[in-house]
């Protein structure tokens, strides 16, 4: 086993195996895990700009669209709360209802001492039908407050879903915005030209600094920047610095210096 994973490691590292029994065969186990820990390249995809904003902005009325629906959700969690609040009430009443007809039925039949019989059998059957009439409307009272148990719940998971979603959008958007930044520093070659062609043409000699380039931008904010930093890359070779001369009888060095910081 020792032979066959030096075998493997061996031809990981790029080389082919010199057999079973080889000297190179059992000097490889050392440097196995080392060999296996390197890389290759990340690959690379290539993607139109227009491509990745176009996604940038799905991404954008996606996350509009998700405060909608989570505007609606709200607006749903409090009409179901009036509801519990409106079944409650009309339970109530319902049970005030039964105890009022309950108690008239009594009243009506111990009125004055009279006797069971001189109560008006048809007015009974009406009270006893109000009674189950107002029973059974308690029973859907309790119904449509279980029901308001289980959309509450609804509602609920919901949330929650809305609540994963928010995170995922906000992933989406942290990544499509990292595919859109590029460092500022691929700009200096462009910028050292610039500076290099105008102090040829003005026959002035100065030395371009950068500090701090390492940051990324967005590529089209970096892109809006380029003319204006040639511009003023142009403009301070061209008016900020005076021909050597000048400079040397000024008692200043030949040599003119601009500095560029990425703040």
């Amino acid at each position: 086993a020792g032979k066959l994973i030096a075998a493997i490691a061996e031809f990981a590292a790029g080389s082919e195996p010199t057999g079973p029994a080889g000297p190179a065969a059992s000097a490889k186990p050392a440097v196995a895990e080392p060999v296996a820990a390197e890389r290759g390249p990340v690959d690379v995809i290539k993607v139109g700009a227009e491509l990745l904003d176009a996604l940038g902005t799905l991404a954008g009325a996606t996350a509009i669209f998700r405060g909608r629906i989570e505007q609606q959700v709200n607006d749903a969690q409090a009409a179901l709360q009036e509801m519990e609040t409106t079944i409650e009430r009309m339970r109530d009443q319902l049970r005030r209802l039964d105890t009022e007809t309950q108690g008239r039925i009594l009243s009506r039949q111990q009125v004055d001492g009279q006797a069971y019989e001189d109560f008006d059998p048809l007015e009974m059957d009406r009270h006893s039908h109000l009674q189950q009439l107002s029973r059974a409307l308690f029973e859907s009272a309790s119904d449509l407050l279980d029901l308001k148990e289980t959309l509450a719940g609804r509602n609920l998971e919901a949330q929650t879903l809305l609540q994963q979603q928010a995170r995922v959008d906000s992933q989406l958007q942290e990544g499509l915005m990292r595919t859109r930044m590029v460092p500022f520093e691929r700009l200096l070659p462009r910028l050292q030209r610039v500076v290099r062609q105008v102090a040829e043409a003005l026959g002035k000699e100065v030395e371009f600094e950068v500090s701090q380039a390492q940051g990324e931008m967005d590529r089209s904010v970096l892109e809006r920047m380029i003319a204006p930093l040639e511009h003023m890359l142009r403009n301070a070779v061209d008016h900020g610095l005076e021909p050597i001369e000048q400079r040397l009888a000024a008692g200043k060095p030949a040599v003119g210096h601009i500095r560029l910081a990425l703040l």
